[in-house]
């Protein structure tokens, strides 16, 4: 028995955000075509073949607010059309009718209030001067519903999405600078975060979380608690550690 894992071919397209005139929004738009290749060979015979194409396009406005350097909120609502050539009937087999989805993202994200710590350390040889900055964030999304989730061949990111559902993200995060001469890097990360959703279906789905697509688990309106720490002792050597619980 041998698995087909690909995608013949894939094409992506995007436009980097841009300021709308003097308003202070900014427009940008992601697109995607791709004939994903999933099958199942076993004594040369297939038996199961999960291939399809998908159309994605994925247009995004984003009114940022950045006037106190203590303080910063970007919010974006983005809508998301996606047409898959094949789908999944009432008894949950493949079959080659398309399906379309269409939806939008609200989004609003805050980082702050800020709060730092300088050190002056000038007999010191690794550095002059440490800051410890403190920095809280939490953020909003709403999925408006989507239809017939059941009939859509998931294979990958695009197609997990839960309608119908808000989802509050909560953390915070710990960054130790260093500073020499004029340069100043970042040396130490500690990121602590969860998230709660309305809708106890999307904490399977949520590909923010490593364990979250794990098979067996429990409907839950919460993710795992994560804990992300990062560490950069000199420009030449670094290290990244994440968990979950």
């Amino acid at each position: 028995t041998f698995a087909t894992t690909g995608s013949v071919p894939r094409i992506s397209l995007s436009r980097g955000e841009r300021k709308l005139g003097a308003a202070p929004l900014y427009f940008g738009v992601s697109g995607e075509y791709v004939t994903l290749a999933r099958s199942t060979t076993t004594n040369k015979v297939r038996t199961r073949d999960q291939g399809l194409s998908r159309m994605d396009v994925n247009p995004t406005l984003r009114l940022p607010f950045t006037r106190w350097p203590f303080l910063t909120v970007n919010s974006t609502v983005s809508w998301r059309a996606t047409y898959w050539t094949e789908s999944l009937d009432a008894k949950r087999i493949q079959v080659p009718e398309g399906i379309g989805r269409r939806l939008f993202d609200f989004q609003s994200r805050i980082t702050g209030p800020v709060f730092n710590r300088i050190w002056n350390t000038p007999a010191n040889r690794y550095a002059e001067k440490f800051t410890h900055v403190v920095e809280p964030t939490f953020a909003i999304q709403r999925i408006t519903a989507v239809d017939q989730f059941d009939r859509i061949v998931q294979l990958e990111g695009p197609d997990y999405i839960v309608g119908g559902t808000t989802r509050i993200n909560y953390g915070l995060s710990n960054r130790l600078y260093a500073k020499k001469t004029q340069a100043s890097r970042e040396i130490l990360t500690a990121t602590l975060s969860q998230s709660y959703y309305t809708n106890a279906r999307a904490a399977q789905f949520d590909r923010q979380y490593q364990s979250s697509f794990t098979s067996g688990s429990a409907p839950t309106h919460f993710s795992p608690v994560a804990l992300q720490l990062r560490g950069a002792p000199t420009d030449r050597f670094q290290g990244d550690f994440r968990t979950e619980w």
